[in-house]
Protein backbone atom coordinates (compact mmCIF):
# COMPACT_ATOMS: atom_id res chain seq x y z
CA UNK A 1 0.00 0.00 0.00
CA UNK A 2 1.26 3.40 -0.57
CA UNK A 3 0.89 6.58 2.02
CA UNK A 4 -2.78 7.08 1.21
CA UNK A 5 -3.78 3.49 1.61
CA UNK A 6 -4.24 2.44 -2.09
CA UNK A 7 -3.33 -1.07 -3.10
CA UNK A 8 0.18 -1.45 -4.71
CA UNK A 9 0.96 -4.96 -5.06
CA UNK A 10 0.94 -8.45 -3.41
CA UNK A 11 3.44 -11.02 -2.56
CA UNK A 12 1.85 -14.83 -1.65
CA UNK A 13 3.49 -16.99 0.11
CA UNK A 14 2.86 -20.74 0.08
CA UNK A 15 2.33 -20.40 4.26
CA UNK A 16 0.95 -18.91 6.81
CA UNK A 17 2.62 -16.47 9.37
CA UNK A 18 1.84 -15.50 13.04
CA UNK A 19 3.67 -11.56 13.74
CA UNK A 20 4.93 -9.41 12.00
CA UNK A 21 7.54 -9.13 9.44
CA UNK A 22 10.40 -6.65 8.82
CA UNK A 23 10.76 -4.93 5.72
CA UNK A 24 13.61 -2.84 3.93
CA UNK A 25 14.08 0.23 2.06
CA UNK A 26 14.31 -1.62 -0.91
CA UNK A 27 10.86 -3.63 -0.44
CA UNK A 28 12.49 -6.81 1.07
CA UNK A 29 10.75 -8.40 3.72
CA UNK A 30 11.97 -10.46 6.35
CA UNK A 31 9.14 -12.67 7.29
CA UNK A 32 8.47 -15.73 9.89
CA UNK A 33 6.69 -18.58 7.94
CA UNK A 34 5.23 -21.36 9.27
CA UNK A 35 4.85 -24.17 7.77
CA UNK A 36 6.68 -26.59 5.66
CA UNK A 37 7.50 -28.84 8.75
CA UNK A 38 4.92 -30.59 11.24
CA UNK A 39 3.17 -29.22 13.95
CA UNK A 40 5.21 -29.77 17.03
CA UNK A 41 4.07 -31.33 20.53
CA UNK A 42 6.82 -29.73 22.05
CA UNK A 43 6.29 -25.73 22.08
CA UNK A 44 9.92 -25.21 21.42
CA UNK A 45 10.51 -27.07 18.12
CA UNK A 46 11.43 -25.66 15.35
CA UNK A 47 7.69 -24.96 13.26
CA UNK A 48 9.00 -22.52 10.61
CA UNK A 49 11.49 -20.67 9.19
CA UNK A 50 12.57 -16.50 8.55
CA UNK A 51 12.00 -16.35 4.86
CA UNK A 52 13.77 -13.33 3.26
CA UNK A 53 10.76 -11.98 0.37
CA UNK A 54 12.65 -10.49 -2.15
CA UNK A 55 11.01 -7.03 -4.27
CA UNK A 56 10.53 -9.47 -7.12
CA UNK A 57 8.68 -12.34 -5.38
CA UNK A 58 11.63 -14.53 -4.59
CA UNK A 59 11.67 -16.38 -1.31
CA UNK A 60 15.11 -18.05 0.59
CA UNK A 61 15.02 -19.63 3.86
CA UNK A 62 17.21 -17.78 5.93
CA UNK A 63 16.96 -19.52 9.58
CA UNK A 64 14.51 -21.56 11.44
CA UNK A 65 12.40 -20.35 14.38
CA UNK A 66 10.50 -21.92 17.08
CA UNK A 67 7.40 -21.08 18.58
CA UNK A 68 7.32 -19.11 21.50
CA UNK A 69 9.21 -21.06 23.93
CA UNK A 70 7.37 -19.72 27.55
CA UNK A 71 8.08 -20.69 31.31
CA UNK A 72 5.31 -22.35 32.07
CA UNK A 73 1.21 -21.43 30.60
CA UNK A 74 0.12 -18.14 29.91
CA UNK A 75 -2.34 -16.13 27.66
CA UNK A 76 -2.43 -12.58 26.15
CA UNK A 77 -5.29 -10.20 26.42
CA UNK A 78 -5.66 -7.28 24.00
CA UNK A 79 -6.31 -4.02 24.74
CA UNK A 80 -5.18 -0.56 24.91
CA UNK A 81 -1.65 0.02 23.89
CA UNK A 82 -1.29 -3.69 22.24
CA UNK A 83 -1.10 -7.42 23.72
CA UNK A 84 -0.60 -7.46 27.53
CA UNK A 85 0.18 -11.06 28.99
CA UNK A 86 0.96 -11.60 32.93
CA UNK A 87 4.46 -11.18 33.04
CA UNK A 88 5.55 -14.52 30.64
CA UNK A 89 9.13 -15.34 30.69
CA UNK A 90 9.61 -15.93 26.95
CA UNK A 91 12.30 -16.01 24.38
CA UNK A 92 11.83 -13.31 21.71
CA UNK A 93 13.15 -12.88 18.59
CA UNK A 94 13.21 -10.71 15.39
CA UNK A 95 14.89 -9.66 12.72
CA UNK A 96 16.48 -6.21 11.13
CA UNK A 97 16.03 -5.38 7.39
CA UNK A 98 19.95 -5.66 6.56
CA UNK A 99 19.51 -9.62 8.22
CA UNK A 100 20.79 -9.14 11.42
CA UNK A 101 18.75 -11.71 13.29
CA UNK A 102 18.03 -10.91 17.02
CA UNK A 103 17.15 -12.90 20.07
CA UNK A 104 16.45 -12.66 23.87
CA UNK A 105 15.45 -15.16 26.51
CA UNK A 106 13.08 -12.07 28.32
CA UNK A 107 13.94 -12.14 32.05
CA UNK A 108 17.69 -11.22 31.06
CA UNK A 109 18.49 -7.88 29.58
CA UNK A 110 21.37 -9.86 27.16
CA UNK A 111 20.44 -9.75 23.47
CA UNK A 112 22.13 -11.89 21.04
CA UNK A 113 23.03 -9.89 17.80
CA UNK A 114 23.92 -12.49 15.07
CA UNK A 115 25.17 -10.13 11.77
CA UNK A 116 24.17 -10.60 8.60
CA UNK A 117 28.09 -12.07 8.13
CA UNK A 118 27.76 -14.77 11.06
CA UNK A 119 29.76 -12.53 13.71
CA UNK A 120 28.07 -12.09 17.19
CA UNK A 121 27.84 -9.47 19.43
CA UNK A 122 25.17 -8.69 22.63
CA UNK A 123 23.30 -5.93 23.85
CA UNK A 124 23.18 -5.83 27.79
CA UNK A 125 22.27 -3.63 30.52
CA UNK A 126 22.58 -4.07 34.21
CA UNK A 127 19.54 -2.46 36.18
CA UNK A 128 17.27 -4.17 38.81
CA UNK A 129 14.32 -5.76 37.68
CA UNK A 130 10.74 -4.07 38.52
CA UNK A 131 8.63 -5.85 41.09
CA UNK A 132 5.03 -6.82 40.48
CA UNK A 133 3.04 -4.16 42.46
CA UNK A 134 0.24 -5.75 44.97
CA UNK A 135 -2.84 -3.65 43.05
CA UNK A 136 -0.91 -4.83 39.58
CA UNK A 137 -1.22 -8.88 41.41
CA UNK A 138 -4.72 -8.37 42.23
CA UNK A 139 -5.99 -7.11 38.87
CA UNK A 140 -3.89 -9.97 36.91
CA UNK A 141 -5.87 -12.21 39.53
CA UNK A 142 -9.26 -11.47 38.68
CA UNK A 143 -8.24 -11.13 34.96
CA UNK A 144 -6.72 -14.97 35.16
CA UNK A 145 -9.83 -16.33 36.74
CA UNK A 146 -12.23 -14.60 34.47
CA UNK A 147 -9.85 -15.54 31.31
CA UNK A 148 -9.60 -19.54 32.98
CA UNK A 149 -13.35 -19.31 33.34
CA UNK A 150 -14.06 -18.38 30.35
CA UNK A 151 -11.72 -21.22 28.85
CA UNK A 152 -13.18 -24.17 31.23
CA UNK A 153 -9.80 -24.17 33.26
CA UNK A 154 -9.44 -24.73 37.00
CA UNK A 155 -7.66 -21.44 37.81
CA UNK A 156 -5.38 -22.62 40.47
CA UNK A 157 -3.52 -24.70 37.72
CA UNK A 158 -3.03 -21.81 35.45
CA UNK A 159 -1.52 -18.61 35.51
CA UNK A 160 0.89 -18.08 38.14
CA UNK A 161 1.35 -14.14 38.42
CA UNK A 162 5.35 -14.03 39.47
CA UNK A 163 6.82 -11.40 41.61
CA UNK A 164 9.46 -9.40 39.58
CA UNK A 165 8.13 -8.25 35.67
CA UNK A 166 10.95 -9.87 33.06
CA UNK A 167 12.69 -6.99 31.88
CA UNK A 168 11.80 -7.04 27.90
CA UNK A 169 8.37 -7.29 26.72
CA UNK A 170 9.08 -7.64 22.33
CA UNK A 171 11.88 -6.31 20.53
CA UNK A 172 11.27 -4.10 16.55
CA UNK A 173 13.15 -2.73 14.22
CA UNK A 174 12.63 -0.65 11.84
CA UNK A 175 13.64 0.27 8.17
CA UNK A 176 16.73 2.11 8.80
CA UNK A 177 18.38 -0.58 11.08
CA UNK A 178 17.61 0.68 14.55
CA UNK A 179 16.54 -1.98 17.64
CA UNK A 180 13.55 -1.09 19.63
CA UNK A 181 13.57 -2.83 22.93
CA UNK A 182 10.29 -2.28 25.24
CA UNK A 183 11.08 -2.87 28.76
CA UNK A 184 8.70 -3.90 31.21
CA UNK A 185 8.29 -0.49 34.08
CA UNK A 186 6.33 0.39 37.21
CA UNK A 187 3.00 0.46 36.79
CA UNK A 188 0.53 3.71 36.97
CA UNK A 189 -3.13 3.93 37.20
CA UNK A 190 -5.38 4.44 34.20
CA UNK A 191 -8.51 5.30 34.85
CA UNK A 192 -11.66 4.38 32.47
CA UNK A 193 -13.61 6.96 30.96
CA UNK A 194 -17.42 7.04 31.89
CA UNK A 195 -18.55 4.59 28.00
CA UNK A 196 -15.53 2.42 29.12
CA UNK A 197 -16.65 1.70 32.15
CA UNK A 198 -19.99 1.30 30.98
CA UNK A 199 -18.95 -0.96 28.38
CA UNK A 200 -17.15 -3.37 30.40
CA UNK A 201 -19.61 -3.55 32.99
CA UNK A 202 -22.15 -4.48 30.35
CA UNK A 203 -19.87 -7.20 29.08
CA UNK A 204 -18.53 -8.13 32.54
CA UNK A 205 -14.91 -8.10 31.87
CA UNK A 206 -12.52 -7.12 34.64
CA UNK A 207 -10.67 -4.32 35.05
CA UNK A 208 -7.28 -3.06 33.22
CA UNK A 209 -6.46 -0.23 34.75
CA UNK A 210 -2.77 -0.95 36.14
CA UNK A 211 -0.51 -0.91 33.56
CA UNK A 212 3.17 0.04 32.19
CA UNK A 213 3.84 2.96 30.61
CA UNK A 214 5.34 2.20 27.18
CA UNK A 215 9.12 2.73 27.53
CA UNK A 216 11.37 1.38 24.61
CA UNK A 217 15.37 1.54 24.34
CA UNK A 218 16.88 2.45 21.44
CA UNK A 219 19.95 0.89 19.61
CA UNK A 220 21.99 1.81 16.52
CA UNK A 221 22.98 -1.17 13.57
CA UNK A 222 26.09 -1.29 15.89
CA UNK A 223 24.34 -1.93 19.07
CA UNK A 224 25.09 1.85 20.13
CA UNK A 225 22.70 2.87 22.95
CA UNK A 226 20.87 5.71 21.15
CA UNK A 227 18.68 6.68 24.01
CA UNK A 228 14.86 5.92 25.77
CA UNK A 229 11.60 6.53 23.98
CA UNK A 230 8.60 6.98 26.37
CA UNK A 231 5.03 6.79 24.77
CA UNK A 232 1.73 8.22 26.55
CA UNK A 233 -0.81 5.58 27.65
CA UNK A 234 -2.75 3.69 25.57
CA UNK A 235 0.05 4.25 22.49
CA UNK A 236 1.40 1.48 20.26
CA UNK A 237 4.58 2.04 18.91
CA UNK A 238 4.17 0.24 15.02
CA UNK A 239 7.02 1.60 13.46
CA UNK A 240 9.55 3.75 13.50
Amino acid sequence: FDEEGRHLESRPLRAGTYHAFVIAQDGTAYVPVEGGLPRPTDPIEIVGFWTRVAPDGETDRLRPFSLVERQGPSYALQGRGGPYRPFTVMTLATMGPDGSYYEVRNDTYRIRHVHPDGGETFITRQEPRIAVSADEVQEWETRSEDFARRQGRVRSSFFPIPQQKPYIRSLLTDVDGRLWVSRYTEAEYVPYSESEAADRAERGLPSFNWRDRRSWDGYAADDTYLGAVTLPQTTTLATA
